[in-house]
Parts: C-alpha cells; sequence; structure tokens
C-alpha cells in the first residue's frame, strides 16, 4: 500500500490510481520497490506519504522443503536455494500455478514451465502447481492442436501485456516445449492417471507440429508461427534450436504414448533420426566448428542453438565438445555467457539465464562439471550476492546489470528481477553434484552418479513419490566416500 497526499492551492488532485477517501492506493501488483508520483500537467506538492508492506514469507508448501543441497562451496549452497526462492516468489493463484514472473507478466509461460518443473522436482515437490500449469494451457488448445504459449492464473482477470502477445503471436517452439514439459512430469511422477488424461492434448499438439515439417526434414516457421523464447526476435525458415528441441519432443512424445498405453508412433521415431541428420548436414558449419542458429546465409552462432544441440542428443561428442569450446572462446564473459557475439536482426547479444540454464545441462551432458560450476558461480552466485539478493534476474547485460527490453523501447524497470526460468542450477546440483537422477518412470529406478569437480563434499535430499533419497559423499584423500 502507497499512501500520499497530493495538494495543489489546498485542493486534493485527482490521480490516475484509484484512491480511497483517505488516500490509501492499493497496488495489483505483488512485488514494487518505490512508487513514482508525477503530475500529468501543471504542479503538485507532496505533503507527506507513508508506506505499509504487505509481504509476507510465503512458501508453497512449507519449511523444510522436502529437497535440500549443501555442499563445501557456500555459494553454490547459497544458489540452490536462491532458486528455491525465485520459484516460490514465482508460484501463485488458485489453483496454484507456475508464474513466469513475481512482478511481469505473472501468467504461465511454457517456456519457463521446463525450468520450473525441474526445480521443484527437486526441491519443494510442488507436483500440484506443476500439473495445474499444464492443465491451464491444456485449456486453451485450438482445434488445430495448437497449444497457447501462456495463459493467467485461473483467478487472475487483469489485463497484462502477455494478453496482447497470447493474443496476437503463435509460438510454434513453446508447443514443442508443452510436449517436453508433459514428459517431464510424468518421468518425476510415475503418474499414469495424468498420462493417459495428457496424452491425448501431447498427440493433438504434435499432429500440429508435425504439419510444420518441410521436404528437408527440417520444422519451417515464418512470422506468423515463429515466436521464439526472446521475443520480438525471431528466425524466419528453419531455426536450429527449434528443430533440436522437435528432436527431443518426438521422443518424448512416443515415450508418453507407451506410458499410456497406446500404440508408438512410427513416423514420429522416423521424423526424429530424419531431423536429427538433416541438422547435423545443414546447420554444422565445420570451419567454425559451431552449429549456426539456421541454414540462411545470413545465419550466426548463437547460444541456444549450440547448447540445445548438445543437450538434446542431436550433436555427435566430437561436434559437442567443439561446439563447446567455440562457446567458451567467443561468449564468455565475467558475468556468464553472452547469447550470441554482438546484436543481430534475430539474437539480441546480452546474458539470459534461461539460454544458460541449457548451456548448464550441455556441459553436463559431456561431463564438463567444473565449466558449469564456474558457470554457475559467475552467473548466478552474483545475482544471488547482489541487490535485492537471492533471487535471480530475467535478463543480464554484458556488463553484468540488468539488461532492459531496449527492442521494445521499454526502460529498466520493465525487466523482471525474480523470474522463474532463471532458477535452473537448483535442478543442476541436486542431479548433477548429487547425482541423483530417476531412470525410470517416478523414480522407481534411481541413478547415482555424483560429478564431483573440484568439491570437498556435498550432501542432500532428492524428493521421490517414496519417500526422500539421501546422499552424502566426501573426498578422503585420494578416496571418495558415497
Amino acid at each position: 500500500e502507497f499512501k500520499a497526499t497530493l495538494t495543489s492551492g489546498g485542493q486534493a488532485l485527482p490521480t490516475l490510481a484509484p484512491v480511497s477517501p483517505d488516500g490509501v492506493v492499493v497496488s495489483d501488483e505483488s512485488t514494487f520497490r518505490y512508487a513514482v508520483v508525477s503530475a500529468k500537467q501543471g504542479e503538485f506538492t507532496l505533503t507527506g506519504s507513508s508506506a505499509v508492506s504487505t509481504l509476507g514469507l510465503h512458501t508453497a508448501l512449507g519449511l523444510p522443503y522436502r529437497g535440500n543441497f549443501r555442499c563445501s562451496d557456500a555459494s553454490l549452497t547459497r544458489v540452490w536455494y536462491a532458486g528455491v526462492n525465485t520459484l516460490e516468489l514465482c508460484t501463485g493463484g488458485s489453483p496454484s500455478v507456475f508464474l513466469d514472473g513475481s512482478k511481469r507478466d505473472r501468467w504461465v509461460w511454457t517456456g519457463d514451465l521446463f525450468v520450473e518443473h525441474l526445480v521443484a522436482y527437486v526441491s519443494n515437490a510442488d507436483v500440484g502447481a506443476a500439473l495445474n500449469s499444464l492443465a491451464r494451457l491444456a485449456e486453451g488448445q485450438e482445434a488445430c492442436g495448437y497449444v497457447p504459449h501462456s495463459a493467467p492464473a485461473k483467478d487472475d482477470k487483469r489485463w497484462m501485456p502477455a494478453q496482447t502477445l497470447a493474443e496476437a503471436l503463435t509460438f510454434a517452439e513453446y508447443s514443442v516445449w508443452y510436449v517436453i514439459c508433459v514428459h517431464l512430469h510424468y518421468w518425476h511422477t510415475g503418474d499414469q492417471v495424468f498420462v493417459r488424461a495428457f496424452y491425448p492434448v501431447v498427440q493433438k499438439v504434435m499432429d500440429w507440429l508435425v504439419g510444420l515439417i518441410a521436404g528437408n526434414g527440417l520444422m519451417k516457421v515464418g512470422a506468423s508461427n515463429g515466436c521464439t523464447w526472446h521475443v520480438p526476435e525471431f528466425t524466419i525458415g528453419h531455426p536450429t534450436d527449434l528443430n533440436c528441441l522437435m528432436v527431443l519432443a518426438l521422443e518424448n512424445a512416443n515415450a508418453l504414448a507407451a506410458a499410456a498405453g497406446e500404440p508408438q508412433v512410427l513416423v514420429w521415431h522416423q521424423l526424429r533420426r530424419r531431423m536429427a541428420q538433416a541438422i547435423n548436414t545443414y546447420m554444422w558449419n565445420e570451419e567454425l566448428g559451431v552449429y549456426m542458429n539456421s541454414d540462411a546465409k545470413d545465419a550466426i552462432p548463437t547460444q541456444d542453438s549450440n547448447t540445445s544441440a548438445v543437450w538434446s542428443g542431436v550433436a555427435p561428442k566430437e561436434r559437442a565438445c567443439r561446439a563447446l569450446t567455440w562457446l567458451d572462446e567467443h561468449l564468455s564473459t565475467p558475468w556468464g555467457p553472452l547469447t550470441t557475439e554482438a546484436d543481430h536482426p534475430t539474437m539480441t547479444s546480452y546474458i539470459s539465464p534461461f539460454a544458460s540454464f541449457r548451456h548448464l545441462l550441455a556441459l553436463s551432458k559431456v561431463n564438463r562439471i567444473d565449466c558449469a560450476l564456474r558457470m554457475t558461480d559467475a552467473l548466478w552466485g552474483r545475482m544471488a550476492r547482489t541487490d535485492p539478493e537471492d533471487v535471480f534476474w530475467e535478463k543480464v547485460s554484458p556488463t553484468g546489470a540488468i539488461q532492459p527490453y531496449s527492442q521494445l523501447d521499454c526502460g529498466i524497470t520493465f525487466t523482471s528481477r525474480v523470474h522463474g526460468w532463471a532458477a535452473g542450477p537448483t535442478y543442476i546440483l541436486s542431479t548433477m553434484v548429487l547425482g541423483v537422477t530417476p531412470s525410470a518412470p517416478g523414480y522407481t529406478k534411481i541413478h547415482v552418479r555424483p560429478l564431483m569437480a573440484d568439491l570437498a563434499w556435498a550432501e542432500g535430499v532428492i524428493p521421490t513419490p517414496y519417500g526422500g533419497g539421501e546422499v552424502q559423499w566426501q573426498r578422503v584423500g585420494d578416496h571418495t566416500c558415497l
């Protein structure tokens, strides 16, 4: 609440926000740190002001978390908890869902869900919010099969900037993310009722996505459906990142078919193999040793194109190592990796915690956990130590500051300082450093393989449907006790 008395010549001045008789303005926003008072015309005198905070510590499922993590590096431990804190500040609505940000947009966005789901599965185990988020998006599925890229929480009736995007734009990429997220939920929960209920949604959206595959085996998008995670920029034609994600979605969709007791779709297997081959044929630049962001003549190397190629399994081992080396040599900064070397119509150069999470996944895929942990501390450790502390930002500038939406002519205040898609390192620390991952749906089988880097010890708990899986390891001389 912000209370101000505005007068001019002894007369109370009208304001643009609703004001109660005692001068109190109540904001619909869940997070703001100051109020700007300005005159639309003329002058006024601010004779007094006061603020009342209604913010209280909120944890979706209470404390302690069902999962936890500690290690010999205090900064990495802090990052783990800052990631959970970020997730919980981006959880809201009735029924509870995962929102992209605590201030903007406060909508369910499919790309953000990819990160938020993974963080929830290893920390507070908020599978209810994960399920509700997927269900909310499924409610908007169109007759053609397209699943909307975003949706408000059911009880949110406010107009938000995301509403314009939802009504005007189509994100083929985010329908691909939806399939991936449905599979992630089944893989971590083993919920048979869920998979049988959601497989028809997946089947329908896959039919729409497959219709976008061109004769060369690659998905083709245009201005009407080619929006991506870094809106308002997009790549017309055959985007590498989109096609790499689709390779994974084709695999996931068949796994969901089997889990739902439905016959697997042979054409999905065939399209997956052909698409992976096409990516390596048309997108790989042998001279540079890197994947370009499309097969266009003016294509450029980007972080997301290469990390997705590695993480999805599209890149053969030799190419995966070369591509990650190129990213390290050309995109590294003291504050984290850039999205690309320089601004380009298809990608602005800045530091994206969302894209950098996939960078961590790619590094872990080739067992470069030491590089992954250095990146975690440089990018996320610094955010955790920087005002407002223990939360992760939507975008970071090449100099380590908050990155504005320069393409939209918006100021720095438009960028979210608490954004769910930035919470990813929590998942990396639990699954890579502790080393616990499900090797069968719902943790009916568990794989334990810690990647230790130069850490001395780590301990923690992974929540599963059967209780917590506790892991401790410690270096003792030349040996490691697990």
